[in-house]
């Protein structure tokens, strides 16, 4: 019994380890990558720039991030997990909007967790600068987008085609409308970036963050008194 328990103990600890190692890793690499681009821009910085600095190889690089632009700009989700598709597709609701977001804020929040809220504020304070100073980044943002945001108006087609009488736009074909829908949700969360704090990790404070951005969004869309 004994035995037993000190070997799962051993891989417990062996399991900690190497999570605790990837993590640092993944620190290193990202606090690179946004210190450099800072100093340097965008177009100057090279994998082997932050590489170098977060003295790691290529190949490890590529084991953590996609691209350099992962690496400056952050983890975005490529799509949502199928018990969410599910659950979006086949649950009837009057604001698809905000049921959109608190899945994908579960999905960020996963995602985009580095377990130090100061590294996270350090880079979210970096990204504004470096999305501020530079607007051909903030195209890349945006176009990281386009998987993601087909893949959600592939589910929401499947929504309204499953619940026709929760249409906002049924006069519209439905692509139209889930296109429509898609492109708010894509707005509030790519707005996130201009915002004082960062995404922490916690899913529940970033559908806070979200939904707000949606209210702001939506009152300017109503007009002005």
């Amino acid at each position: 019994m004994f035995a037993l328990s000190e070997g799962v103990f051993l891989t417990t600890a062996t399991s900690s380890l190497r999570e605790r190692k990837r993590r640092q890793t993944r620190h290193r690499i990202v606090e690179a990558a946004t210190a450099l681009v800072v100093k340097h821009g965008f177009a100057h910085v090279t994998v082997d720039d932050i590489c170098r600095d977060a003295d790691i190889s290529r190949r490890t690089f590529f084991n953590y991030m996609d691209s350099k632009d992962e690496a400056v700009l952050g983890t975005m989700p490529a799509r949502l997990d199928n018990a969410s598709v599910e659950k979006l597709i086949n649950t009837a609701t009057d604001d698809l909007v905000d049921a959109l977001l608190a899945h994908l804020a579960v999905a960020f929040a996963e995602a985009t967790d580095l377990g130090d809220r100061e590294l996270q504020q350090r880079l979210h304070e970096r990204r504004r600068e470096i999305l501020a100073a530079e607007p051909t980044v903030a195209l890349i943002s945006h176009a990281r987008f386009r998987d993601l945001g087909a893949h959600l108006r592939e589910v929401v087609v499947k929504h309204l085609d499953a619940h026709p009488h929760r249409r906002r736009l049924p006069q519209e074909p439905v692509e139209k409308e889930a296109a429509v829908t898609v492109g708010l949700v894509r707005e509030v969360v790519l707005i996130t970036s201009m915002n004082d704090q960062p995404n922490n990790g916690d899913a529940e404070e970033l559908l806070t963050l979200w939904r707000a951005n949606a209210e702001q969004i939506t009152t300017v869309a109503k007009g002005y008194n």
